[in-house]
């Protein structure tokens, strides 16, 4: 009986530290969250509608540029471009003459976020 009762003193004790052994936070730390950047696509793309040509600026991009893939309204992926092996200062040339008529939306992935712009094909 003695050693149920040195157990179970033990358990308890280990039980009744560890519950008060807890950190507590502190509220008077100020911890700074990294902020993104809200790039703007206007500078990142620019279309030509009578050539059917999508420019795109990679040094607006603040990043490498990782992939391009675009997609119809239906969500179906019609191109894909690896891009991270070209330089930075890239201007890649999107044509998309050879697309049917409709409306798509350009994805560009990059290290560390996703860019998108709709197009309009006439």
């Amino acid at each position: 009986m003695s050693f149920r009762f040195a157990l179970l003193s033990l358990v308890f004790s280990l039980t009744f530290t560890l519950s008060f052994a807890q950190p507590k936070p502190h509220n008077d730390i100020n911890i700074d969250l990294p902020t993104y950047e809200e790039v703007n696509t206007q500078k990142v793309f620019a279309t030509d509608p009578e050539n059917k040509i999508c420019f795109i600026d990679f040094m607006e991009i603040d990043g490498y540029a990782k992939e391009l893939i675009v997609k119809n309204e239906k969500g179906e992926v019609i191109k894909e471009a690896v891009l991270w092996e070209l330089p930075d200062n890239t201007l890649y040339e999107l044509v998309y003459d050879e697309f049917p008529a409709g409306n798509y939306t350009l994805v560009l992935n990059t290290f560390s976020k996703t860019l998108t712009r709709k197009i309009h094909v006439k």
